[in-house]
């Protein structure tokens, strides 16, 4: 069982769906293991009391997907107490990952000349 190390430390962890219905998702965590970083934007609690989260990993690469904090925790990761919610966007000012995130949202249908700001 994972300890709900949010709760601990004062993070309050939005739904995923309510997170991702912003042009620019607050992550509002940061895990890291010194290679990689979590920012994460939303989750929630399995019945196991691990937590099912959604954020932008970057690693090899920079890409929004999920994963669980027992998979982050078993990377090495720690939680950095001191990081200050922000965007997501605002951290990695990136064409191409809003893309993705928005055509992940809003299907294939996405028209890019319609959302850059």
């Amino acid at each position: 069982m994972v300890l709900n190390i949010f709760t601990e430390n004062g993070v309050e962890l939005p739904t995923i769906e309510s997170a991702d219905k912003s042009e620019n998702p607050t992550a509002v965590a940061k895990f890291s293991n010194g290679k990689w970083c979590w920012f994460i934007i939303g989750g929630k609690e399995l019945s196991d009391g691990d937590f099912y989260l959604y954020g932008l990993v970057n690693g090899i690469e920079k890409e929004l997907g999920m994963f669980t904090l027992k998979q982050i925790l078993e990377a090495g990761a720690e939680l950095d107490k001191d990081f200050t919610p922000v965007g997501v966007f605002d951290i990695y000012d990136d064409f191409d990952l809003r893309y993705w995130f928005w055509w992940c949202y809003y299907g294939n249908e996405a028209d890019k000349s319609n959302w850059w700001y």
